[in-house]
């Protein structure tokens, strides 16, 4: 620099400098390892604005030209029914299949239901390599809901089933669980959980109130309520943010992000808040998170409703390519916590992990997913909730008030 030329620095600022100099090279490093190795990235949420990318698909909903996901003021947003978008099509019930279902199953049929995310859903792969069609192809006594809907949480599934599924008097529910929807119990509005989402919508969520679980309805239940958000982003975002344990916790962008001192500091303080619901440390489930406390209250729940409406509740939890690489490194599922609280419980689970495991040994990840499952894991996937029922509940369904072998 010239001013250096004319004027060199004390000892005292050039070691300051280089200091600076050493810590912000160092950020940057560590910053590259945690996204290359543990997928850990900076990742700050707009408290006060949304981009344009987000404008123009709540614009799209607002203007009716979405052809397969819709707005819905009760669960946040909802399959359109008879829907087709590329290579996804719904029926007409608005579930993701390519056939029909009546409201009462016939006779020598046992109805399955799914609810979940986008792994129950199936994205990324055709109707037909949904792992739901897959079962149904092994044996036509199977009939297989898909009541799965991308983006989300295991409360909009739970409200899904009281709200649609349970009419269709299923004779087994499935509650399908992906080791990261902890997060997306605590979320209110899903820019805040992820920026990079493809619904920039809001939700209702479940919050604990005197042990009992109760439900926060959908903020912006109504498409004039998305119009009001766009003409005022800077009103309507804290109001989004009131029950959103990700506004009120995460770190949001700032005019010094260029530095990666900035960055590291952001994401070490948020990264040592000790009601993070995964360990930023470790990966794994935070046991005293409220996260982890709602997520077990929320699937209980489910459970029991499910038994009381006479059907068979079977939790599906689906690992993640994350828990593949974790378990490959030697370390325990991020899920660990949850399968021992439901071991605790005594509720029954089908883990696919060991079920994937056994199928493909070498638990290669690009054969296995392509972000979402790919046909030949969707295949695994089937395989193992058949073995499963044909071993553990065909005794169970035969003596089931609700199971329809007729007479």
């Amino acid at each position: 620099l010239p001013f250096i030329a004319i004027a060199p620095l004390s000892p005292l600022v050039t070691t300051i400098i280089l200091s600076f100099c050493l810590l912000e090279l160092s950020s940057f490093i560590g910053i590259k390892i945690l996204k290359t190795f543990r997928h850990v990235q900076y990742s700050p949420i707009s408290k006060h604005s949304i981009d344009s990318m987000k404008v123009k698909v709540i614009k799209r909903m607002l203007d009716g030209k979405n052809s397969y996901f819709q707005h819905s003021p009760q669960l946040g947003w909802t399959i359109i029914p008879n829907g087709i978008s590329g290579i996804y099509k719904a029926n007409s019930i608005g579930i993701r299949s390519s056939r029909e279902y009546s409201v009462t199953p016939q006779n020598n049929i046992i109805r399955i239901a799914s609810f979940g995310d986008s792994f129950t859903h199936c994205d990324q792969v055709e109707n037909s390599d949904t792992w739901q069609v897959k079962i149904e192809n092994v044996n036509e006594k199977y009939e297989v809901m898909n009541f799965g809907v991308s983006g989300y949480g295991p409360d909009q599934a739970y409200l899904r089933y009281k709200i649609e599924g349970v009419k269709y008097q299923p004779d087994i529910v499935l509650i399908g669980l992906m080791s990261e929807n902890i997060r997306r119990i605590v979320n209110v509005f899903r820019p805040f959980y992820g920026e990079k989402t493809n619904f920039p919508l809001s939700k209702p969520r479940y919050i604990i109130q005197n042990n009992k679980l109760e439900v926060i309805p959908n903020p912006l239940p109504s498409l004039n309520h998305y119009q009001e958000f766009l003409d005022h982003p800077d009103d309507i975002l804290p109001m989004l943010g009131e029950n959103d344990y990700h506004y009120k916790t995460k770190y949001g962008r700032g005019s010094l992000d260029f530095f990666s001192v900035i960055k590291s500091y952001k994401m070490v303080r948020y990264s040592l808040r000790p009601d993070r619901p995964i360990n930023a440390f470790t990966g794994i489930y935070n046991r005293d998170s409220q996260a982890f406390q709602l997520l077990c209250m929320i699937i209980q729940s489910f459970y029991k409703e499910i038994i009381q409406n006479e059907s068979i509740p079977i939790i599906v939890l689906f690992p993640h390519s994350y828990d593949i690489k974790l378990k490959k490194s030697g370390n325990d599922l991020r899920y660990k916590p949850f399968l021992e609280f439901l071991d605790g419980e005594g509720m029954t689970y089908i883990d696919l992990f060991p079920v994937i495991k056994t199928a493909d040994s070498r638990l290669d990840i690009r054969r296995l997913f392509n972000g979402h499952y790919t046909p030949y894991t969707n295949q695994i996937v089937s395989e193992g909730i058949i073995e499963y029922l044909e071993k553990n509940l065909e005794e169970d369904l035969k003596n089931s008030s609700s199971f329809h072998l007729g007479n």
